[in-house]
């Protein structure tokens, strides 16, 4: 472990990020805390051209750039109220929360770089698909087995209530069976849910502004929930759409698995939704096409050649000190 994300760092840092021109000392004094790995994942979209990046050594990688890769389960993870009002609302850094990733490894335990509340949640989906094997990691792609989730303000103790990161449950649990069966969503669902242990099926979770908020900036085209909370998703959906910054939410739709569906059925849920998504978007591109295939080739040949600018992936790879291949 070389990086971890705390509290203190990212409170430390926000009581700085009022609108001015923030003293490189101190975005270097952040990198230096949480990994420059982490920078993408929680600046402020509109405090982008904020960042020195080219001053930090780092590519100028927007959080909507990075597409979820193949057995990567992107959470959304929000920020607690209490913690949030500690930050500010002027803070370069998100205040809403961030997409954080994880993945399964075949073999191995749970990951030391994740907080114990990971671990019961990955226990409960281990037990619920009948499967020892897997371990819960952060994504390699993406942290490089470098930074821990480890800090208790944020993700919780095993003593509370397990609110910081139950809605993580629906990510974890499709992930695994994905993983068991060597499946991979074409389009990540962002599914937030949680399990109600009691009931035995599913519930819905707190913060859907928050988290409909970080999933508009991962370019998320749907955001799945519980049964019972879909009304209510997509009330707080339509609320956003018509809200100043609307645009940000105008490609997102809300789905649902039913509340009283098995495990099982969950998982098969949710990566049916992310199928079918992937056959909507391919019926269109097809159509788009055949109407405009010249200006549509034109288009791809200028974003071929321009690649390195939008996405600067082999830049992004060195920069953040990444695995290669992702």
């Amino acid at each position: 472990m070389d990086y971890a994300l705390t509290s203190d760092s990212l409170i430390t840092f926000g009581r700085k990020s009022v609108r001015q021109n923030i003293a490189f000392t101190t975005w270097a004094a952040l990198i230096d805390a949480v990994g420059p790995q982490l920078i993408p994942f929680v600046v402020k979209t509109e405090r982008f051209a904020d960042v020195p990046f080219q001053e930090l050594g780092l590519a100028p990688v927007k959080i909507s750039e990075l597409i979820p890769q193949p057995g990567e389960m992107w959470i959304l993870f929000c920020f607690r109220d209490a913690f949030r009002e500690k930050l500010g609302a002027e803070s370069a850094l998100r205040t809403d929360g961030f997409p954080l990733v994880l993945e399964w490894r075949k073999g191995e335990p749970d990951s030391l770089l994740l907080a114990p509340t990971f671990h019961i949640l990955a226990d409960l989906v281990r037990r619920q698909l009948g499967v020892k094997e897997w371990g819960l990691w952060p994504a390699f792609r993406r942290y490089g087995d470098k930074v821990a989730f480890i800090d208790d303000s944020l993700f919780g103790t095993v003593h509370d209530s397990m609110s910081s990161i139950a809605s993580a449950y629906g990510a974890l649990l499709a992930g695994l069976s994905c993983a068991i069966s060597g499946r991979h969503p074409p389009v990540w669902p962002f599914p937030t849910l949680q399990w109600d242990i009691v009931l035995g099926r599913t519930s819905g979770v707190a913060g859907l502004a928050e988290k409909l908020s970080v999933a508009a900036d991962c370019s998320a085209t749907v955001v799945t929930v519980a049964g019972e909370q879909r009304r209510q998703a997509k009330k707080v959906l339509l609320e956003l759409q018509a809200s100043a910054d609307g645009a940000r939410y105008r490609d997102i739709t809300i789905e649902s698995v039913r509340n009283s569906s098995s495990p099982e059925k969950l998982a098969e849920r949710i990566c049916e939704i992310a199928t079918r998504r992937k056959r909507v978007l391919r019926l269109v591109v097809s159509l788009m096409l055949c109407l405009v295939a010249l200006t549509v080739l034109s288009v791809l040949c200028w974003l071929d050649s321009n690649r390195t600018v939008i996405v600067p992936y082999a830049d992004y790879v060195d920069s953040y000190g990444l695995p290669e291949g992702i």
